[in-house]
């Protein structure tokens, strides 16, 4: 489904284990342009990147970070490097974009 107004594709990513329905907080929002890239060496790093996140602010792993991290190419539907880039966010307390045309993975601090 897009959205009319950006255009976007609205997803939900979800940790692995959990059902359709089990978890609301990962769902598409429009891009900042605001955002920070951040370090992306390992997934430790990226976590620490984002656990420094202050609410409100966003984030972004380019599509070269996402392929170094889990091993899978940025636009391929599997469920293995979505899972872990998704666990991270839940663990950290953000929400994930992923705008096909931008080839980023952003992330929002939220509450």
């Amino acid at each position: 489904m897009r959205d009319p107004k950006s255009g976007h594709c609205k997803i939900q990513i979800r940790p692995l284990g959990l059902k359709p329905g089990q978890y609301q907080g990962l769902q598409m929002t429009r891009p900042p342009t605001d955002a920070i890239h951040l370090p992306a060496g390992s997934l430790e790093q990226l976590g620490i990147a984002l656990s420094r996140l202050s609410l409100d602010q966003h984030g972004y792993v380019t599509s070269e970070d996402y392929e170094r991290l889990t091993g899978e190419e940025l636009d391929e539907f599997s469920t293995v490097g979505r899972g872990l880039i998704a666990d991270l966010a839940v663990q950290h307390k953000c929400k994930i974009d992923c705008p096909p045309i931008e080839r980023r993975v952003y992330f929002f601090k939220s509450k």
